[in-house]
């Protein structure tokens, strides 16, 4: 029997200091295969922690308006998941479900947008980096713009965790 084809890190030396701090590919799939996963298990309790902590301090509170709404966009979540969406396209849906009318929360429903981006981007090793100018910005135009246009903010503030 030949010796084993597998790549074996010993025979290599020790990792070089680039490799301990960059995650090669073969990671980031694993790391989003791990989010895909965590996303098709999300509950509605989930949902409304987010939204109970973008709610937090703000207005006269939070609580769900439109329950067929909020549930149809726990359904979207898994689907996509399910589904192995681009971050970017679950990202433009849940900006687009939240937002738009009729919206599924009393109160709050840009700052839970916001923050669900915030969440989604995270569990993919990525963060949603935008001043509060931007976002003020964004919350002025939302209404108006297209999907197309949601994904290409998004993809524009959209940097690796370890980028900050």
């Amino acid at each position: 029997m030949g010796p084993s084809r597998e790549p074996s890190l010993r025979a290599h030396g020790p990792l070089e200091p680039a490799t301990l701090f960059f995650p090669t590919f073969t990671v980031l799939v694993m790391m989003d295969e791990i989010a895909y996963e965590r996303l098709e298990t999300i509950t509605e309790e989930d949902l409304l922690k987010i939204h109970r902590a973008a709610a937090k301090g703000q207005h006269r509170g939070g609580g769900v308006r439109n329950w067929p709404r909020f549930r149809a966009l726990t359904e979207d979540l898994r689907r996509a998941a399910a589904e192995r969406r681009p971050l970017i396209d679950i990202m433009a849906d849940v900006f687009d479900d939240i937002e738009r009318d009729p919206q599924p929360f009393v109160e709050c429903n840009h700052r839970t947008a916001m923050h669900l981006g915030l969440f989604l981007a995270k569990q993919f090793g990525q963060r949603l980096r935008y001043s509060d100018r931007a976002g003020e910005k964004l919350r002025e135009e939302w209404e108006r713009m297209t999907k197309a246009q949601l994904r290409k903010w998004i993809s524009d503030h959209l940097v690796p965790l370890e980028g900050d």
